[in-house]
């Protein structure tokens, strides 16, 4: 399994927080928005888009995973509280297990991961 390093900040994906950079991470490679540079988005996404903090948004990235046909041949996503935080496995393209202290780090952490391992 890789653990692939943020293109902003250079911190593992596995130790990664809550950050801005990671909310770009995601917009960029696991939504596929078609972003310029981190403070370019930073800036038109101001108020918005925050997957690794609100679960809301990080919806939005389960939803991604969900629609891609990986996923669709498996019987779907595991989001769990566990002792240590919140327990997520996607399996795309091979299970992808994180656990995070809050549910919207461990959905983009796991999200991050299992983009970087299909490329």
């Amino acid at each position: 399994m890789t653990n692939p390093k943020c293109p902003e900040c250079g911190i593992e994906i596995d130790d990664h927080p809550i950050a801005r950079c990671l909310d770009w991470w995601i917009a960029k490679d696991v939504i596929g928005s078609k972003v310029l540079g981190f403070e370019c988005w930073k800036e038109y996404n101001r108020g918005k888009n925050y997957y690794s903090r609100f679960i809301d948004d990080a919806w939005e990235v389960v939803g991604t995973i969900r629609g891609s046909y990986e996923c669709k041949m498996h019987n779907g996503i595991i989001i769990m509280s566990d002792p240590n935080g919140w327990y997520v496995e996607f399996p795309k393209p091979s299970w992808q297990e994180i656990t995070a202290p809050t549910a919207p780090l461990a959905i983009c952490r796991a999200a991050i991961k299992a983009v970087a391992e299909e490329r």
